[in-house]
């Protein structure tokens, strides 16, 4: 596989990277550091997204690469949403975003 070396595809790997520093932060009892680098890693593929939306000119959910694209942006907000409103974390907050 290929590194992708456009700017679609170089947001794409700093939000994975985003993500994977993140979960060692919190691996590593550094919560307030996996916190922020998570909050950014959403960030990053918000910006994904957007770059798609405005270089292919309409909703990025034409193929299964931007539906993708999507969700993996919409887990910050779902997890946020289940630790504070519902009040579930831990395993169940994982299981009910799979």
């Amino acid at each position: 596989m290929a590194i992708k070396w456009t700017i679609q595809g170089l947001l794409i790997y700093a939000g994975l990277a985003a993500y994977f520093i993140a979960f060692i932060a919190t691996l590593l009892r550094r919560r307030k550091i996996g916190t922020v680098t998570y909050f950014l890693g959403f960030l990053v593929g918000c910006a994904a997204i957007a770059y798609r939306w405005i270089h292919v000119s309409h909703i990025p959910m034409q193929n299964l690469f931007e539906v993708f694209l999507v969700l993996g942006a919409l887990v910050y907000p779902i997890s946020i949403f289940c630790n504070r409103i519902l009040r579930i974390g831990g395993v169940a907050g994982d299981m009910l975003l799979v």
